[in-house]
């Protein structure tokens, strides 16, 4: 049911489920947080929950993760509402973003003899022909067995009052035939 719903909303799927189980309470339909895990498991391809800034100027990982506030516009990292209620116990962050890590999914793609199969398509088709590119093949910085990436990311204004509000990125996979 999860995958046949994999364009439909997480609410669809809760929706579906209490379908099922008023029509068969015996029935053992899992819940969607639970499903989740067990394909993160399987597949080993997971997601990051990272923190930011509520005015998207700061990722608050790496070296500053542990700034209380933007170096750049001086916004507070966590709801302060909540921080001072709870005398500084409960930390939770004004904005989060969240990150689909590119190496599970390449591992995952060799993993399927099926895919790996496929996984070859710079090496021997000719449509790879800038100076960039085979200039890195002469040079020996790619090689017969590396996987090639481009990166695409652009930015959208979802509310009338903010600037860039999402940003979003696709990994192109230069390995996989267009076809």
């Amino acid at each position: 049911m999860f995958m046949a719903l994999e364009h439909s909303s997480q609410d669809t799927y809760v929706k579906i489920c209490e379908a099922v189980i008023e029509c068969y309470p015996d029935s053992d339909v899992l819940p969607f947080y639970h499903v989740k895990t067990i394909l993160a498991n399987l597949s080993g391809v997971e997601f990051l929950v990272d923190h930011m800034c509520i005015n998207l100027y700061t990722a608050f990982i790496g070296p500053y993760a542990h700034y209380d506030m933007c170096p750049e516009c001086s916004q507070h990292h966590f709801d302060q509402i909540k921080f001072m209620k709870s005398n500084g116990c409960i930390k939770n962050p004004q904005a989060v973003f969240h990150t689909i890590s590119i190496g599970p999914q390449l591992q995952a793609l060799w993993r399927n003899p099926e895919s790996a199969e496929k996984m070859h398509y710079h090496a021997y088709d000719d449509i790879l022909i800038g100076s960039t590119y085979l200039n890195a093949v002469r040079d020996g910085r790619i090689k017969t067995k590396d996987m090639l990436l481009i990166i695409s990311i652009d930015g959208a204004q979802l509310y009338e009052s903010k600037s860039l509000d999402c940003w979003i990125y696709i990994w192109i996979i230069i390995e996989h035939s267009p076809d």
